[in-house]
């Protein structure tokens, strides 16, 4: 009886030392593993989204001044909407992921600064004050299909935006027209 004891203990350290063992593996998998944890700081760095360089820039440096008007389309003040630049780009980044143009395809992108010297902040539509027009045809008109509309603009401050177009490498002959949708529109060329 006393052996019967004897081996039924010496089962029990047994199994409970291969147990120990399994859990213990089991843990420090898991902390090697761990999708959780923190990162390291180099860990952080070389996992931010980057483009390649722009394949052309064009310095513009255009500005234009727009009425600012309230919900009763009265007048309240102006906005400069200024062009900085245009680029062609093979790759840009939309919601922090990275976008690539289809074969034989560019993004055209015009950077901007939007100014808002009033004391209340703004929404406007970037995009409703550009259109691109290729080999002079002005029966189309082109909206930008990239933007970060609507873009708020804080009282007394400067927002840099962007808005951009998805085109053919062969386009050569580019022109924007900027204005108001109902209003007068100022022709910028674009020729890289």
């Amino acid at each position: 009886m006393y052996r019967n004891y004897l081996h039924k203990f010496n089962g029990s350290r047994t199994k409970f030392y291969v147990t120990l063992i399994v859990i213990l593996v089991v843990i420090f998998a898991l902390i090697k593993i761990n999708p959780f944890r923190a990162s390291s700081p180099q860990s952080t760095t070389s996992s931010r989204t980057g483009i390649k360089d722009a394949l052309a820039t064009l310095p513009l440096n255009k500005e234009f001044k727009f009425p600012l008007k309230d919900d009763k389309s009265e007048t309240v003040g102006e906005i400069k909407y200024i062009i900085e630049n245009a680029e062609l780009r093979d790759e840009i980044i939309i919601k922090g992921k990275k976008a690539y143009a289809v074969n034989g395809k560019v993004f055209l992108v015009l950077n901007l600064k939007i100014v808002n010297d009033s004391n209340k902040n703004i929404s406007m539509s970037t995009k409703d004050y550009t259109r691109l027009f290729i080999n002079n045809n002005e029966s189309e008109p082109l909206s930008p299909s990239i933007h970060n509309d609507p873009v708020v603009i804080d009282a007394i401050s400067v927002k840099p935006t962007r808005i951009g177009f998805s085109i053919s490498k062969s386009y050569k002959d580019l022109k924007i027209k900027v204005g108001e949708i109902k209003g007068e529109k100022t022709t910028v060329d674009i020729k890289f």
